[in-house]
């Protein structure tokens, strides 16, 4: 999957859109690797910083 898309994805996935597939998805492309996973957690936290 595209960067991208796993960006658009994880924005649902933070607001509590994603579906079971989606989240499954997510996971999926987190244990791939330790950058993914980086990715992950910095898109966390900005997108935690945008809803204060």
């Amino acid at each position: 999957m595209k960067v991208e898309g796993i960006h658009l994805l994880m924005v649902d996935y933070f607001a509590g859109r994603a579906s079971q597939k989606e989240t499954d998805e997510l996971t999926a492309w987190c244990a791939q690797s330790v950058e993914n996973e980086q990715e992950f957690a910095k898109m966390k936290a900005m997108t935690s910083v945008g809803k204060h």
